[in-house]
């Protein structure tokens, strides 16, 4: 799996969350691994990827962790919505 899926898959979990009746909740980084196909990668992979998203605003969160202030549960923002589903609509119209 490369970067570009990582942040996806986190992401989508972050939007499926968030509209599955628990928006406003932050999400344990260990939590997304574990209930996504994220289980089986490089934790270092996924680490930098949650610190890009965050640095990109993407998702906030609670609980910086290390140098690269990658937060230990995050929450999707108003762009990262924004981006998941331009992303779906890009990927229904390549379908199609």
């Amino acid at each position: 799996m490369d970067h570009p899926e990582i942040r996806f898959q986190v992401l989508y979990y972050l939007y499926n969350k968030f509209y599955g009746g628990q928006t406003g909740r932050h999400h344990p980084v260990e939590e997304i691994i574990q209930e996504t196909e994220l289980k089986n990668i490089d934790r270092n992979l996924i680490n930098g990827d949650i610190a890009y998203l965050f640095s990109s605003g993407l998702v906030a969160g609670k609980g910086t962790i290390g140098n690269g202030g990658y937060p230990n549960s995050i929450i999707i923002t108003n762009s990262g919505i924004d981006l998941v589903v331009h992303l779906m609509k890009l990927l229904e119209k390549v379908c199609k």
